[in-house]
């Protein structure tokens, strides 16, 4: 659940106050039942139609119940904060940023907390023809040595990568991706190199309104 309040103190800025709740449970006694909330205040500036920057920051934290057989449940806590901008520099080029920090959940450890920038950018300069770029790094520290059983480790975890799509009709897009994953890792056998190599083709049914 996510609730905002928001005051408009000009046409080109917002800014206000937000909070989350959530309840996660599990079906297998691996990892801990939890109660979820954070707070704190954001702040959206839009000087003109093509750029945008939107900032938040604030308090979260995961109150854990002793439900899983292997790891010691233990509340977690910190601060995040998080900041994306995005720029259509023109109608065919485009670009985006995102950087912050924040504790979500993870899956083989009952939560991750980790400091991530992911930038992106998009190319139409060729007619029916998409070319994007992306790069994203995340430092994390997943799980805790003190909570026993699941997985305890301080990672780095980069990943590039470009694709092409092309539109020759309509409804029917086909897409060529690549994407390079280097992950470290202070745990044995956690690391890895990953090469992936996508070919999608979509098709879009229509609907009522087109």
């Amino acid at each position: 659940m996510l609730a905002r309040a928001g005051l408009r103190l000009n046409p080109l800025l917002t800014t206000g106050l937000e909070g989350t709740g959530s309840f996660t449970g599990y079906d297998e006694r691996i990892l801990n039942n939890n109660w979820g909330y954070s707070f704190g205040g954001y702040a959206d500036w839009q000087p003109g139609s093509s750029f945008q920057v939107q900032a938040r920051a604030g308090y979260a934290d995961y109150l854990f119940e002793q439900t899983s057989q292997v790891i010691r449940a233990m509340d977690q806590a910190t601060w995040y904060a998080g900041l994306t901008l995005s720029h259509a520099v023109t109608k065919a080029v485009s670009y985006s940023l995102s950087a912050g920090h924040e504790l979500r959940l993870g899956i083989t450890a009952d939560s991750i907390t980790d400091t991530y920038v992911r930038p992106s950018v998009t190319w139409g300069i060729i007619k029916d023809v998409t070319l994007t770029g992306n790069l994203s790094y995340e430092d994390g520290q997943q799980g805790s040595t003190s909570q026993g059983g699941g997985i305890a480790e301080h990672y780095d975890w980069f990943t590039a990568g470009v694709g092409a799509s092309y539109s020759p009709m309509k409804r029917i897009t086909t897409s060529l991706n690549y994407r390079l994953t280097l992950r470290s890792s202070d745990a044995a056998d956690r690391g890895y190199t990953q090469d992936v190599i996508a070919l999608l083709i979509t098709y879009h049914f229509p609907n009522e309104n087109n």
